[in-house]
């Protein structure tokens, strides 16, 4: 590639050359823009850091990689129900908490729901990426998923230094 699109691809791979090592690399800005984001005391840098955080979550559903966009949603689903549970103890806000869980289990299900229809197919690449997720719809699933097992197993047999370079079976 040259440039920010390798070629023949409509997914940014920045400069990194690659669309899932940029959805990386954004996913450690998000963490770390969220931690300023929400920690630091003066009111600028809370805005820089929500700014960082919203545009690096733009990049990331640019790079349409499906393991990225799961991997952010899994997180912030648990950062949700973790703050409803031991966050807060105001009514007002657990139901806030409550109706953002709803949301962020309903749009998902909605857009899995809807993945054939019309309105999904106008959407944006990455969008219509994550509702093609299914073991029917994308023969690697299966592949990384039997990848995942043979991972699982591997580290039960040698936990701690495992099997080294080329020899994973």
């Amino acid at each position: 590639g040259s440039g920010v699109y390798e070629a023949g691809s409509i997914q940014p791979g920045s400069t990194l050359g690659n669309p899932a090592f940029n959805s990386t690399y954004v996913i450690f800005q998000m963490f770390f823009a969220a931690i300023v984001a929400w920690w630091d005391k003066n009111l600028w840098w809370k805005i820089y850091g929500a700014a960082l955080l919203i545009l690096n979550g733009l990049i990331l559903i640019l790079t349409a990689i499906r393991g990225g966009q799961v991997g952010v949603f899994v997180a912030l689903l648990v950062m949700v129900i973790l703050y409803a549970i031991y966050g807060t103890r105001s009514f007002k806000t657990k139901l806030a908490t409550a109706a953002v869980l709803l949301l962020l289990v309903v749009l998902p299900a909605g857009l899995f729901l809807a993945r054939d229809s019309a309105f999904i197919k106008k959407l944006p690449l990455a969008f219509q990426r994550i509702a093609t997720i299914s073991p029917e719809r994308d023969p690697t699933l299966h592949t990384r998923i039997s990848s995942l097992g043979i991972s699982w197993n591997a580290l039960k047999d040698k936990p701690l230094f495992g099997f080294g370079p080329e020899n994973f079976r």
